[in-house]
């Protein structure tokens, strides 16, 4: 009987792409035909521990030495792949050999520093000379804008950085070598000023998105001589510790400079919203194809933080997280951005009303994912005032019904004309909230999954993937609850959330699922 090496390389390769990446591996250890075949798809993307040693110094002087979580690839075995490179990860410092490597094909480099790698020294020397270690990693950085000389076809750049922080010559190389790239992500950038931080803003006005954390950047003259016409989305977070660098006010002035945005998604220190600024640059229109827009740690309050939000222009995708967040803010909301929203995110927001929840879900047509905080079942009114976002997909929220099935039945009949949703997370999940006891009354309790209260209306979700449910659910659910759910929701991956408190019976539970290919995780006992 022929089998698999005897078919022609295309169809091998088609064939593995329906494997995952160690699967890959697998298969390509089983003979030298097999090996060359796939040999384009086990060196597309390359993952490299360094060598160094690595080694973190506790508190009381002790080294704690970090042994490598695989083997390292010599810089001669690379540049023998190198033509079926196309992402590349470097997690450390390198021999210059690494480096010297042009790689024909290459799209994305990732770069991760450390502080914990050190210049090797005899296994006798009980210190570490800092001098040596802060020399060699300023040499890694000259070694690096090597590497990115070499290679002009990167389009992708994600760099972690440490002390001491990228040097100009590597920003540099970045604006003299690459034509036209489309992403850079850079976390942990700081106490960067002068020739650098210069260098690294010129560096940015060649992207079209950028992702940046930043703690204490200079402020810099250079950015208002710089133009970003080919940014279009950027997500960034500063922390300015002592208010003397590139403040928020700086940040909104960069903003602005950048009028081809369509994402602009922004987390500040608390309290240093500057919202006059803001509010200038919406009523101006400085962003005319702005779609999607995210603000974290707004400290307006609500009759304020309406007004800031009375300019915004009819965004796709909206999150807002607001201590103060209140109905003048969410009736702003309603008059800007319901009749073009396809996403909203209000999670975080405790102000958030059940009422106002529902008024999304029955006003914004076009919704397609929303996140919210509560929904009382009570409230829901299905002939008068049913939801109108039928091409839902995807909803985030607690649902609170009273302990018998009269509210919880209704709660099931509206999501049942969800028929699009293929994620529903009824828990804790999305929401990130670690407690809801506060906005739940004793007499009322989260919605069950269970039959008893309605779920078997919920036949209709048949493209549903992956359902998170409440803890609480526990104490419910029955076998055949379970058993419901993996033959009445065919398209069902995955069920996240405690099944049952007793570890017998939630095994149980869980072989039910597994039995159907439906995947349970515990997130309660994950986060413990």
């Amino acid at each position: 009987m022929a089998g698999i090496t005897v078919l022609p390389q295309e169809i091998i390769l088609l064939i593995a792409d329906y494997l995952d990446r160690r699967d890959h591996h697998r298969l390509a250890t089983t003979c030298h035909n097999l090996y060359r075949s796939l040999v384009s798809l086990l060196w597309k993307e390359v993952y490299i521990q360094s060598d160094f040693p690595r080694i973190n110094i506790t508190l009381n002087g002790e080294r704690v030495h970090i042994l490598p979580d695989r083997p390292v690839i010599t810089s001669t075995r690379l540049e023998q792949h190198a033509f079926f490179v196309d992402h590349l990860s470097l997690h450390g410092p390198f021999s210059s050999e690494h480096y010297a490597i042009v790689f024909p094909q290459l799209h994305t480099l990732g770069i991760y520093l450390d502080t914990s790698y050190h210049v090797p020294s005899d296994d006798n020397y009980v210190g570490f000379n800092s001098a040596s270690d802060t020399f060699m990693r300023a040499e890694q950085h000259r070694h690096r804008a090597r590497l990115i000389q070499l290679n002009p076809t990167i389009k992708e750049i994600k760099i972690r950085t440490c002390d001491p922080q990228p040097t100009a010559d590597f920003w540099n190389a970045i604006s003299s070598t690459l034509s036209e790239p489309t992403r850079l992500y850079v976390s942990d950038l700081s106490r960067t000023g002068g020739e650098t931080l210069a260098s690294f803003w010129k560096a940015c006005t060649l992207f079209e998105e950028i992702d940046c954390w930043a703690n204490n950047l200079e402020a810099t003259r250079v950015m208002s001589q710089l133009s970003f016409p080919r940014l279009k989305r950027v997500s960034f977070y500063s922390s300015d510790k002592f208010d003397q660098g590139f403040c928020t006010e700086d940040q909104v002035a960069w903003f602005r400079r950048c009028s081809n945005l369509t994402r602009l998604h922004w987390t500040f220190d608390l309290h240093k919203f500057p919202a006059s600024k803001f509010r200038e640059a919406l009523e101006q229109e400085s962003w005319p194809n702005l779609e999607d827009l995210s603000l974290e740690e707004l400290d307006r309050w609500d009759d304020a933080l309406a007004v800031t939000l009375s300019h915004l222009p009819p965004l796709r995708r909206f999150r807002l997280r607001s201590a103060e967040f209140g109905p003048l803010t969410f009736n702003t909301l309603r008059t800007r951005i319901f009749g073009t929203l396809r996403a909203l995110d209000l999670t975080g927001n405790v102000y958030v009303t059940s009422r106002m929840a529902l008024d999304v879900l029955t006003e914004c047509v076009h919704l397609e994912d929303f996140s919210g905080v509560i929904i009382y079942a009570q409230e829901i009114d299905n002939e008068s005032q049913p939801w109108a976002c039928l091409g839902l997909e995807r909803l985030s929220t607690i649902i609170i019904c009273s302990p018998d099935a009269s509210t919880s039945k209704n709660a099931f009949e509206a999501l049942s004309r969800l028929t699009r949703l293929t994620t529903l997370d009824i828990g804790l999940d999305k929401l990130e909230i670690s407690e809801l006891s506060y906005l739940v009354p004793r007499d009322m309790r989260h919605l069950p999954w269970s039959l008893e209260y309605g779920l078997g209306q919920l036949s209709t979700l048949t493209k549903l993937r992956t359902v998170s449910l409440v803890d609480s659910n526990q104490e419910l659910l029955t076998d055949e609850d379970v058993e419901w759910t993996v033959d009445n929701l065919p398209a069902l991956e995955q069920v996240r959330g405690r099944l049952c408190v007793d570890p017998v019976r939630q095994k149980r539970l869980t072989g039910v699922l597994g039995r159907c290919g439906v995947l349970h995780v515990d997130v309660g006992r994950h986060q413990q």
